[in-house]
């Protein structure tokens, strides 16, 4: 939008001044003579561009005054001399698109993070003969259980495999290394593919009444769980957790609380969890200190009967909730304005300057750095076709809207970050 600007008009105005003729006194009030006024006055008013009045004045003669003349002479100046320049005339800017905050609210998303769980069961005789405290279902609990918590669909993506002590092949096993505790019965790997394997293995280590291992070499147990989440997290870059079940106190191997709580403290300096599993006949106190020393605060007890079966299943649940990483996140929804395809003409600021419909052009201004550049104008909306950045009025006679061409207005909203500038200009504007 342009404006047009007012002039002022100028105009002059002469006025003469007639002296009396005959005989007089003059303004000096000089005795009257016998002679005609011999110089006429040269006098006047003359302004020009903010000067001084000319000189001028009334002079006598002898016995007469003399004539004075004298006139406004002036050279107006049109009141827009040194008007504003053509970039001051202003413009409408339709800033780039907004985003604005619909709502928010707080959300907390739980991901299993990669992650491996050893499972390292005591298979000694009491867990199927509740031999002292013992008891005679710790063992079908645990297999069951075990089971379960292979096939639930929760238990999906996590790599688990098992482990035994004593050993499958000996009554003792490899105290100190605890190479062959640590030797899997079902290597680790992935759920829901290691469950039958799993199952498998629980079937294949289960202790007989008649001919069941007497021996609790924990020493070897631990080692072995240990070492393999050891080795197993380095080879494969990811977390794993031992699980120790037990339901009675260490008769082999070493039996000395603290050197079996430092087997575990060492597993915990690698990045080995250590859960404990207090199952009937178990000395909880020492399983409590096995849980500290591998960074999960306390053992969880675990009864006998149908009550130790789902008690079982739930500590296997929880370990595997406490293990998988949650994230809490603020939800954002945001709605976005693009930028509009059709602006509304302002008024004048002042009731001096009227809208020009040909001093208007229309700027597009890219993301930083680009340089804004011009779109052309068009008579009217059929007149787009085979363009790319034009515009239009909606009505040329009396236009009260800036429309962008439809191929124009799919570019600029398609244009993240950029904005549009009506530009009033103060010089005629070609169309091109």
């Amino acid at each position: 939008m342009s404006h047009r600007w007012s002039f002022s008009s100028a105009f002059v105005l002469t006025v003469v001044a007639v002296g009396a003729a005959g005989h007089g006194c003059s303004a000096g009030s000089k005795p009257s003579g016998d002679g005609t006024g011999a110089f006429p006055g040269v006098g006047g008013f003359i302004p020009t561009n903010g000067g001084a009045p000319g000189n001028g004045g009334m002079t006598t003669g002898n016995g007469g005054v003399s004539t004075g003349t004298g006139g406004l002479i002036g050279n107006p100046i049109p009141s827009n001399s040194g008007g504003k320049k053509p970039d001051d005339c202003g413009k409408l800017v339709q800033p780039a698109e907004t985003i604005f905050v619909d709502a928010s609210y707080t959300d907390t998303i739980v991901t299993d993070a990669p992650l491996a769980l050893f499972v390292m069961i005591d298979r000694s005789s009491s867990m199927v003969g509740g031999f002292g405290t013992g008891d005679p279902t710790s063992w079908p609990n645990a297999q069951a259980a075990l089971t379960t918590f292979v096939q639930d669909p929760g238990s999906v993506g996590l790599d688990i495999g098992l482990g035994a002590f004593p050993p499958m092949s000996n009554q003792q096993g490899d105290c100190t290394g605890g190479t062959d505790c640590g030797t899997p019965i079902v290597p680790i790997a992935a759920l829901p593919q290691n469950a039958t394997p799993m199952t498998n293995g629980l079937n294949n280590a289960s202790p007989a009444t008649s001919f069941a291992p007497l021996m609790t070499p924990t020493e070897c147990g631990l080692n072995g769980m240990i070492n393999r989440c050891i080795e197993h997290s380095r080879a494969a870059s990811e977390q794993c957790v031992a699980i120790l079940v037990t339901d009675g106190q260490p008769t082999q191997c070493n039996q000395d609380a603290q050197v079996l709580v430092d087997i575990v403290a060492k597993g915990k300096a690698a990045n080995v969890l250590t859960f404990a599993l207090s199952l009937p006949g178990s000395n909880i106190d020492f399983l409590n200190q096995i849980a500290v020393a591998g960074g999960t605060n306390a053992a969880i007890p675990v009864g006998s009967g149908a009550t130790g079966q789902q008690q079982f299943l739930a500590a296997l649940k929880s370990i595997r909730g406490t293990v998988s990483r949650k994230e809490t996140k603020v939800i954002v929804n945001t709605v976005s304005t693009p930028l509009p395809c059709q602006f509304t003409i302002p008024p004048p600021k002042d009731d001096k300057k009227d809208f020009d419909p040909d001093k208007t052009d229309v700027e597009f201004q890219p993301p930083a750095p680009a340089p804004p550049r011009s779109f052309k104008f068009v008579p009217n909306e059929a007149a787009c076709a085979g363009t790319t950045e034009s515009w239009y009025y909606d009505n040329p006679q009396d236009p009260k809207q800036v429309l962008l061409c439809p191929t124009a207005c799919d570019y600029v909203k398609a244009n993240t970050g950029s904005s549009i500038n009506i530009v009033f200009l103060c010089e005629k504007r070609i169309t091109g």
